[in-house]
């Protein structure tokens, strides 16, 4: 399954080590967060249903300034890595079937400006879609 996912930039993968230092640094230490970051009690009612716990104990504190620059960090580094899934082949010979093409040609006054030189003389912007129409 995971055979055919590679990457173009796999050196990236060393920036692995960034969140790794900074979970070693910050693991020990009262980290101070902007009023913004706050712990967030997060509550799950569905336990209360199934009679597995009361509903003090289906509250969980959740630090997000502790995880959220590692995770960051860590998408980052996958995302740097240009992950890139090959399919199959495509066939080494395509039908070449035929194509409609439409042209949609203004035809306003301002086509009648000669604002283009070919060979020293000067054309109007429809002298030189038509010629460009025939080649």
């Amino acid at each position: 399954m995971l055979s055919s996912i590679h990457f173009l930039q796999p050196f990236w993968f060393a920036g692995l080590l960034v969140p790794l230092f900074w979970w070693l640094v910050v693991k020990n230490k009262q980290l101070v967060f902007p009023s913004i970051i706050q712990q967030i009690n997060v509550r799950y009612p569905a336990l209360e249903l199934t009679g597995s716990g009361h509903s003090d104990e289906t509250q969980m504190t959740y630090l997000p300034g502790f995880y959220l620059p590692v995770i960051i960090l860590i998408l980052l580094v996958l995302s740097l890595a240009q992950p890139v899934h090959y399919g199959e082949a495509l066939p080494a010979e395509a039908k070449k079937e035929p194509v409609e093409l439409i042209l949609v040609v203004n035809t306003s006054v301002s086509m009648a400006l000669k604002d283009y030189m070919l060979d020293a003389r000067q054309l109007d912007r429809m002298a030189m879609t038509r010629l460009l129409l025939q080649q």
